[in-house]
């Protein structure tokens, strides 16, 4: 059984949204790699077309602090020109992240 929790989007300075995945449509995978697939969606209260990282849940504590680590400098590095724009991560309760890109 998987719970949906809930998390905040921040698009711009300007815009913040409260959104479940229940926000967000599907329209189609555009990658795989290691951990996970990445899928193209739009966030429907906004518009914003964005890439959505789905990451596998693993039981690996290993895994699981390097995720949360790699997560955290992508967090920090949100105004940086090199990498792409982060605009958030949504957990469900089996522990797979969903995180939000441009």
């Amino acid at each position: 059984r998987i719970i949906e929790s809930s998390g905040k989007l921040k698009i711009s300075p300007e815009q913040h949204w409260d959104f479940t995945a229940e926000d967000l449509k599907d329209l189609g995978e555009i990658g795989r790699g290691a951990y996970g697939s990445v899928n193209k969606m739009v966030h429907k209260p906004s518009g914003q077309i964005m890439a959505v990282k789905r990451i596998r849940s693993t039981v690996d504590e290993k895994e699981q602090k390097q995720l949360l680590m790699d997560l955290d400098v992508v967090m920090r590095s949100s105004d940086c020109p090199y990498i792409v724009q982060f605009y958030g991560a949504l957990f469900r309760e089996v522990g797979t992240p969903n995180l939000l890109h441009s």
